[in-house]
């Protein structure tokens, strides 16, 4: 195999494993973008069914204008996309939060913030734990490439031994005929 040819091979080699380590960046992100989705989804939920109690009158069993007493119904405080919590309840205001299931690894949770008259929801980023995450995701590329850079280099020594003993025996085989030439 000539020069050129375990140039190609080495480069080829680069571009899949370069492409295999951004497909695979591009799937986490979607199913981020998608976690993210739904758990704004059920917030919503959430915020509606807690209107819905502020909205009725005391009498029958509801908040009387009041978000005080609201409790998240149990079989809706989680969900294979996340946990959700009420962080602030009181007369005017409902505040719920939607974590992501935890050992994600996301550095984002949801809020909803619901008044009488608005649901308002978004997605708050923990910058401090995005910085983490980042270098977390730097060093998990640099081993990725390093096992990457490993591989070609045994390949490329293992061609080099091959092309060497193929020439070896090619060498061997002129010096043979030369000899059997003068024999003869």
């Amino acid at each position: 195999m000539g020069q050129q040819q375990l140039l190609l091979v080495i480069l080829v080699i680069i571009v899949i494993g370069l492409s295999v380590a951004i497909a695979n960046q591009l799937f986490y992100a979607n199913a981020e973008d998608s976690n993210k989705d739904s758990i704004i989804s059920e917030l919503t939920n959430l915020a509606t069914i807690s209107l819905q109690y502020y909205q009725k009158p005391a009498s029958m069993v509801g908040g009387g204008r009041s978000f005080t007493n609201w409790q998240i119904p149990s079989q809706l405080d989680t969900s294979t996309n996340g946990t959700y919590t009420i962080s602030q309840a009181n007369n005017n205001q409902l505040i719920l939060i939607g974590s992501p299931i935890q050992g994600s690894g996301y550095t984002w949770y949801g809020r909803a913030i619901i008044t009488k008259s608005a649901i308002v929801t978004e997605i708050i980023i923990n910058q401090s734990l995005k910085i983490v995450k980042w270098i977390t995701a730097i060093s998990e590329s640099w081993n990725e490439m390093f096992y990457l850079l490993i591989g070609i280099i045994i390949f490329g020594i293992v061609v080099y031994i091959v092309t060497y003993v193929r020439s070896i025996r090619k060498s061997r085989r002129e010096i043979d005929g030369l000899f059997k030439k003068r024999i003869n």
